[in-house]
């Protein structure tokens, strides 16, 4: 964005988060709350909330209202987050997510807050059916209380970053019915 001559700025509401920002030179990267955004009204031109309505501290409603409310009017958005109730397990509850969402859940949330809804889809579909086996799997045995945060081994990272590049090209013509998570895209009008 920097590069384009664009000043993104984001929030965090976790002090380790917005600390790893700064090391990487993001200095625009606050500690804050989706509920109560440091800004004024129509500061942004895109507003962005990412992986963070499902947390368990996040009221969604007020959280869309803040989105709408510094979003300028005529302005774009995007919401993404986790998909798949079916998916809900260990990992969820260690980061504080208190719920996945069917698509027309969000989507019905996301136009109650008065946004304009352009396009939405389903994303990291052709990993869906692995992580719905192994958190199967977990959840029966009930395995996996650890979070493992390590970081993925280069070749597995290399095949991954192929999988989700090409599942980019096809988002923008498929209309995925299911996939890990769920991105909305739209406008917010006058």
């Amino acid at each position: 964005l920097w590069a384009r001559g664009l000043r993104p700025y984001g929030i965090d509401a976790s002090p380790a988060a917005v600390q790893a920002c700064h090391r990487r030179g993001l200095t625009g990267v606050d500690r804050g709350d989706v509920t109560a955004l440091p800004y004024p009204d129509a500061r942004f031109d895109v507003v962005c909330i990412n992986d963070a309505l499902s947390h368990r501290d996040v009221p969604e409603a007020a959280a869309l209202a803040e989105l709408r409310r510094v979003c300028r009017p005529g302005g774009a958005f995007l919401v993404t987050d986790v998909a798949g109730p079916e998916l809900y397990g260990r990992h969820d509850r260690a980061f504080d997510g208190a719920r996945r969402y069917r698509r027309d859940d969000l989507l019905s949330r996301v136009r109650a807050a008065g946004l304009t809804v352009l396009r939405h889809n389903h994303h990291n579909v052709a990993l869906y059916p692995a992580v719905r086996a192994v958190k199967a799997v977990k959840n029966r045995l009930g395995l996996g209380d650890e979070v493992d945060q390590a970081a993925t081994p280069p070749p597995l990272d290399t095949l991954l970053r192929g999988v989700l590049t090409a599942e980019a090209a096809w988002i923008r013509r498929v209309d995925f019915p299911f996939g890990v998570g769920i991105m909305i895209a739209g406008r917010r009008e006058a």
